[in-house]
């Protein structure tokens, strides 16, 4: 759960991907994984998983264009199950601004590593752990979740 409530938080956090108030607006706009799920006896842990896939998605997205589609679909699946009412979006934006911040340590701590400035990026890295924030490097890049 932690990582697909900082997919929602990271939502909040972007502007340009504010979230919209009729997400549900159009059936279109719609993840086919999570109707399909939701069609199948309202499977909801197949329909958590297909949303877990879409907030992955977005992590991986190649390109902008790519991640505001991604996070178009996320959002589209939180409102069907119902995880982005109106109490939910004013938690996910407090969290969000949060998020943002952690996100931009992350890259400016990537972006040391990359210039081989292991003292910074060794800063960065202690400066979360004091906030709760463990990091994971791999290949595809690093994450980040809160220690519980």
């Amino acid at each position: 759960r932690p990582r697909l409530s900082a997919a929602f938080a990271k939502l909040f956090s972007d502007a340009s991907s504010a979230p919209a108030r009729d997400a549900g607006a159009a059936a279109d706009a719609f993840p086919g994984a999570v109707l399909e799920a939701l069609c199948d006896d309202l499977n909801t842990p197949k329909a958590m998983a297909a949303l877990h896939r879409l907030a992955a998605d977005v992590q991986r997205a190649p390109d902008a264009s790519s991640r505001r589609a991604a996070q178009g679909q996320l959002r589209a699946g939180g409102w069907l199950l119902g995880l982005l009412g109106k109490q939910s979006d004013e938690h996910f934006q407090g969290v969000g601004a949060d998020a943002a911040a952690i996100e931009r340590l992350v890259e400016e701590r990537n972006e040391a590593r990359s210039r081989k400035d292991f003292a910074r990026a060794d800063a960065i890295r202690d400066e979360l752990a004091e906030r709760g924030i463990e990091l994971e490097d791999s290949r595809s890049g690093t994450r980040w979740r809160r220690n519980a």
